[in-house]
């Protein structure tokens, strides 16, 4: 049920425009500040996930990790491993989702 949740939200957020996929879509997003929320996959690699993480404490940005392959299937995109929500409604509603999860 919260999974299907996620997955709704998600589609949401990318047919609304309002998701940066990729890691260079990703890093322009947070180092511009655009970033509310960051989503890296759990099946990322290490240097990836480390990265990620430290872009993101730098820049004050969330970062949640999310189940492996969750972002590839959502999207569409089989190796999708980040993704940037640009949106605060829906960075805050998918963050509840994920914290009921």
């Amino acid at each position: 049920m919260i999974e299907s949740k996620c997955r709704g939200l998600l589609g949401f957020a990318i047919k609304a425009g309002k998701a940066a996929m990729g890691m260079g879509a990703v890093e322009g997003s947070v180092r511009r500040g655009k970033a509310f929320l960051v989503l890296l996959d759990g099946r990322a690699s290490h240097n990836t996930s480390a990265y990620v993480q430290n872009l993101c404490d730098t820049f004050d940005t969330r970062c949640v990790i999310v189940p492996s392959d969750f972002l590839g299937n959502t999207a569409g995109r089989a190796n999708l491993t980040v993704m940037a929500i640009t949106d605060g409604g829906f960075a805050k509603a998918l963050r509840q989702a994920l914290k009921a999860e």
